[in-house]
């Protein structure tokens, strides 16, 4: 690609580049771009990988994956990606804090009452979402995360979701390490579903399966 003159959608400066074009579109010139590894390990029953952290060097990611395979058994490979991330003009960093978790129940009620001040986000895997999506979550996969961060609001608080919470750790701490205010949803989905929570897509799936069985609704929910 040739040096174009471009108005950077990140630092929205207008510059002479080689600009890069981002999944959503946005036209990014090279300042605002620093390099970044997602690492992703591979599930022995579903011989399917799930993006589970992002750092910031190689080795770290490896670090990370090894540890992973050595302390849960249900891992049994990794891989590692390199992508371009969009840096944030950020003084002051939050890395260190304390990562902080709201359980089903509070996101309830904070959603009930209106809920403006958060922001659910849901870092699973597309093919995760399919099954089942908290009303009102964006949903951005881990991989996709540092080429969108830009998109984030650091005055809004996000709470991370994940299928049982470990995840949603290691994208708090990654996004805490850029500004942000974070949350993890306490269990996750199992956690949120265990709790009788149902999403709409769910209920939709038992509606079908109760006239299906000729079973009333109440039995199933």
């Amino acid at each position: 690609m040739n040096v174009q003159t471009i108005v950077c959608d990140v630092c929205g400066n207008e510059k002479q580049c080689i600009p890069y074009e981002a999944e959503t579109g946005d036209v990014i010139c090279e300042n605002c771009l620093q390099i970044c590894y997602v690492v992703a390990m591979k599930d022995k029953k579903s011989n399917r990988y799930f993006s589970v952290g992002i750092k910031g060097t190689y080795e770290e990611g490896e670090i990370l994956a090894k540890q992973l395979i050595n302390d849960f058994g249900t891992f049994e490979d990794y891989k590692i990606e390199k992508i371009m991330m969009t840096k944030h003009f950020i003084e002051a960093t939050t890395s260190g804090r304390t990562i902080t978790e709201i359980s089903p129940r509070e996101l309830k009620k904070h959603l009930k009452d209106g809920g403006k001040s958060i922001c659910l986000l849901d870092i699973r895997e597309d093919f995760e979402v399919e099954k089942d999506l908290i009303p009102g979550a964006v949903h951005i996969p881990i991989q996709r995360i540092p080429a969108r961060i830009h998109e984030l609001d650091r005055k809004k608080e996000y709470i991370i979701i994940c299928t049982a919470g470990y995840r949603a750790l290691y994208i708090c701490e990654f996004l805490q390490e850029n500004g942000y205010k974070v949350k993890t949803l306490k269990g996750g989905m199992l956690g949120w579903k265990g709790l009788g929570f149902v999403v709409p897509l769910a209920v939709s799936t038992m509606k079908a399966a109760s006239k299906l069985r000729g079973r009333k609704k109440d039995d199933l929910l």
